[in-house]
């Protein structure tokens, strides 16, 4: 896990040591709502991963997980025609995700996987980041034949598609580019692009466009039953 802080250090204040440095209690607390993406290409052979990032679960029901990730950092230029995904959720679940299922707006990815395993989305902070407060990039690691990463990267560093969280484990953007200071896009620009795949919620808070992704991919469960008393009693009126 990367450790880093946004805007320039303020030497007038003394740095928050509130936040603990041990990596592992805070990926046991976050990483339960985070996926791997794994990415590789069918045409080369012997299959081997070409790529990992990092996707969060932004809304999640008894039979579902909406996920969104930088895709840009997947593809990077290449088309996606070219590609094969897999998901690996973190009790070890492993989904192949269809092309045809991932939604790409500005370098941003939205699908839907419908696991066997609930799992609860990340929470998601209600404010916006300001200078000097304290934020930490989680990643996972991954290795190749001839190359391995991993999440243990120096403490002002971080890596391009990694989710951000605040000190109240809150989620609060995505690192974009990681070119010496690293820049995240933030929680009201996910939300901008997320409307877009949804008609009617173009400048509507993130909370709506969440309930409307809820409402589409496991509709209430009252509206199951109204729905179906209401065939029944077409079917009555029939006869």
């Amino acid at each position: 896990m990367n450790k880093s802080m946004s805007g320039t250090k303020d030497p007038s204040k003394q740095e928050d040591d509130s936040v603990p440095d041990d990596d592992t209690a805070i990926h046991e607390r976050i990483c339960s709502s985070l996926v791997s993406i794994i990415g590789y290409k069918p045409a080369v052979e012997p299959r081997e991963i070409e790529s990992v990032i990092t996707g969060v679960i932004i809304a999640s029901g008894d039979s579902f997980c909406h996920i969104v990730a930088l895709w840009i950092r997947v593809l990077n230029g290449d088309k996606l025609s070219n590609w094969m995904f897999e998901v690996i959720f973190q009790d070890g679940t492993r989904m192949d995700l269809p092309r045809q299922d991932v939604n790409i707006k500005g370098g941003l990815a939205a699908f839907t996987l419908r696991p066997p395993t609930k799992f609860n989305p990340v929470k998601i902070s209600a404010h916006k980041v300001s200078r000097n407060d304290q934020v930490f990039a989680v990643g996972f690691g991954n290795a190749g034949v001839a190359w391995f990463c991993h999440d243990c990267t120096p403490r002002y560093e971080t890596y391009e598609g990694d989710p951000i969280f605040d000190k109240q484990d809150e989620f609060v953007g995505i690192t974009v580019k990681d070119r010496g200071i690293a820049v995240a896009c933030s929680i009201s620009y996910i939300a901008k692009l997320l409307a877009q795949f949804h008609n009617g919620m173009v400048d509507r808070p993130l909370s709506e466009i969440l309930q409307c992704i809820m409402d589409k991919e496991e509709p209430p469960k009252e509206k199951e039953t109204l729905t179906a008393e209401s065939k029944e009693a077409k079917k009555q009126r029939v006869k």
